[in-house]
């Protein structure tokens, strides 16, 4: 479809990325497609019926960062500039891959199924307004809310228990994507047009962590 795609993650031989179709600047309509590295022409499709108005992809208002939990659920970021919103949880199965190789060998279709989807697993409650970008890395999550970079550590169930750390805000900031990198995180401001790295610290006789910003553009 004619989409505006807004986030990407892997989950093992799968690529999925988000859609947001808009019809006449006024409809919208999401999709979750996927894509297999292993297919000849790794074309994306998306899952389930696009007509289907019981899409759960359309319980989100515009689904933008995607990323893959440490127990192997996509995170999808809700961004809203309306109201406040927060970060959705899809449970995904994936084929089979004997099944899967053999229905390529044969010329025919096999996707991963949208089995669930928990709007706002991590919301309002936990200090979310605005997500955009999302990553996760080790056993931490994290994300750019508005002018606010934010982490939030998973627990041994893959749940988030408590709020997050701010690790970075800005006085009418609009933050965009993000990459933890170096005990860091590297993310960029979109209306100001900069890329910041910000860096974590950790005294060793205190315990308390710091952050402090090492990088702007």
């Amino acid at each position: 479809p004619s989409c505006n795609y807004t986030g990407m993650a892997q989950m093992g031989d799968w690529v999925f990325t988000t859609c947001v179709e808009i019809r006449w600047l006024i409809l919208r309509n999401n999709h979750l497609l996927a894509a297999n590295i292993r297919q000849p022409d790794f074309r994306f499709q998306i899952i389930g019926d696009p007509r289907d108005l019981a899409d759960p992809m359309d319980a989100i208002s515009v689904p933008n960062g995607l990323a893959t939990s440490p127990d192997g659920a996509l995170l999808i970021a809700d961004y809203n500039l309306l109201a406040d919103a927060g970060i959705a949880r899809a449970t995904v199965t994936l084929p089979d891959p004997e099944t899967f190789a053999q229905a390529t060998a044969h010329g025919q279709t096999v996707l991963p199924q949208l089995t669930g989807l928990q709007r706002n697993w991590l919301g309002p409650e936990q200090g979310l307004s605005t997500p955009n970008g999302i990553r996760v890395s080790g056993a931490h999550l994290y994300v750019t809310d508005g002018g606010s970079v934010k982490r939030f550590a998973f627990d041994a169930q893959g749940q988030i228990p408590g709020e997050g750390v701010t690790l970075w805000q800005g006085t009418l900031a609009v933050l965009d994507d993000l990459m933890p990198y170096c005990g860091g995180v590297a993310f960029t401001s979109f209306l100001a047009g900069r890329l910041h790295y910000v860096a974590a610290y950790t005294d060793p006789e205190t315990g308390t962590e710091t952050f402090e910003e090492l990088y702007a553009t």
